[in-house]
């Protein structure tokens, strides 16, 4: 059974989220870390004040839904996301999935907010999260959650993102297209464009992967 769920109990009910048809790997459906909430390729490294509190934010950047079905009998088709309901991913400011684990050397996640009503599974770097309410994409970037993050030193660090343990799409990460209830589970990649590249830097760069405009993913429509 898959595990990304919306949230819905005393927030709504609980619903399991069913996995689309296939996957192709575009600049479309990546998550990554950024000082801003817009994802902008720029703010996906610091250098920060050493014991100064700063925010990183998890954003997912042009979510597609490729494998839409409209229900009357048209085969599926690639559908921009207005808003997106979960997703499921290891973060790695922590060094392993276990909460006991500790975080990177230096660096402490002092408080993590959700955007909004959100159950989550998993523990320590692991996060599958449904929202009560789907996070809206405000232009191509839908911000899902905040990081409170302090270093105590100035050396390099290099945060990932990656599968979680047992990913409900084998080899991926997941986003979950928040505007419709069926083919909603989608794969996605981090924003390095590959799990051995770091997503964000602390006191170092990131290579950012060049992402489609707007007006591109817009175009799957014409």
């Amino acid at each position: 059974m898959k595990k990304l769920f919306f949230a819905v109990s005393a927030l709504a009910a609980l619903t399991l989220l069913a996995p689309s048809a296939g996957f192709a790997q575009t600049a479309f459906n990546q998550i990554g870390l950024y000082t801003d909430m817009t994802g902008t390729p720029s703010s996906a490294s610091i250098n920060p004040t050493v014991n100064v509190p700063f925010s990183v934010f998890l954003v997912v950047t042009n979510p597609v839904n490729h494998a839409f079905v409209d229900g009357n009998g048209t085969p599926p088709f690639e559908r921009v996301m207005t808003a997106v309901s979960g997703f499921e991913a290891q973060v790695g400011f922590w060094t392993g999935p276990a909460a006991a684990d500790p975080t990177l050397p230096g660096l402490f996640v002092l408080s993590q907010n959700f955007n909004g009503n959100a159950i989550r599974l998993g523990e320590g770097n692991e996060y599958v999260v449904g929202f009560a309410d789907p996070v809206p994409v405000s232009g191509v970037a839908a911000m899902m959650m905040t990081f409170s993050v302090m270093v105590t030193d100035g050396n390099p660090k290099e945060v990932f993102l990656n599968t979680t343990t047992v990913p409900s799409i084998p080899g991926f990460m997941a986003i979950v297209d928040g505007s419709i209830v069926s083919n909603n589970l989608q794969a996605a990649w981090p924003s390095s464009g590959d799990y051995a590249n770091h997503v964000f830097g602390i006191n170092t760069g990131v290579v950012a992967v060049e992402t489609e405009s707007w007006g591109n993913v817009k175009s799957l429509f014409r």
